[in-house]
Formats: C-alpha cells, structure tokens, sequence
C-alpha cells in the first residue's frame, strides 16, 4: 500500500472551501484545513468524526509572517 495522499485547503472553515474539504475527506485524502475563522475546528471534529483524517490550522494565509 502507498502513502496516504494529503491535501491542504484553504479558506475551509465555511462555503466552498469546507465543500472540497469533505470531498477529499471522502476521497480519502487526509486534509488539512486552514482558515482564521475558529469554524475551521468544527469542520474539522466533524471529518474526523467519521473516520477520516483531518487537521485544523488556525492561519492567514495572506500573511506571510
């Protein structure tokens, strides 16, 4: 069996962003969420709570700092 394929999206705590997140959740790519809006957990519980793999990162991404 290969490495587990992994995705990062950002931009993930609602809207499209939290829509692709649970696609490649179930296509079984563990995700990484970053967002600066504490909603990002919650989704991120949410994908985790049904066997998948997630990690919410409070970022900005505009940020460079």
């Amino acid at each position: 069996m290969g490495a587990k394929k992994v995705c990062s999206i950002t931009g993930s705590a609602r809207g499209i962003g939290a829509a692709c997140l649970r696609v490649f959740a179930r296509h079984d790519y563990a995700v990484i969420a970053l967002d600066v809006l504490p909603e990002g957990q919650q989704i991120a519980d949410g994908i985790n709570q049904q066997g998948r793999e997630c990690l919410f990162l409070s970022c900005d991404v505009s940020d460079e700092n």
